[in-house]
């Protein structure tokens, strides 16, 4: 993984954390920068939990573990509250 993967990855994982109250392990902060890559500059927290579904990561041709590693993380992102699954995933300001 290079720098800017490296930079993206922890910043994903300090979003995702942030909301789930719950520090990511390394396999699920490489798994969510995975599912991460297949969404637009402007996802939410919602698309992201829908991506990492069994079926859209299968669509996505990612490898059919990705779901089993996120499928914790997901569980507790849908016990969020209904305003923050709308909280952007990606930093807008760049």
């Amino acid at each position: 993984m290079d720098k800017v993967e490296s930079g993206a990855t922890e910043h994903l994982a300090h979003t995702l954390s942030k909301f789930t109250f719950v520090d990511l392990t390394q396999d699920e902060r490489q798994a969510a920068f995975m599912v991460a890559r297949t969404l637009p500059k402007d996802a939410v927290l919602k698309d992201f939990a829908a991506a990492a579904s069994a079926s859209e990561i299968e669509r996505a041709g990612l490898p059919a573990e990705v779901a089993s590693i996120l499928a914790p993380l997901v569980a507790r992102l849908e016990k969020v509250a209904y305003a923050a699954r709308f909280a952007a995933l990606f930093d807008a300001s760049k």
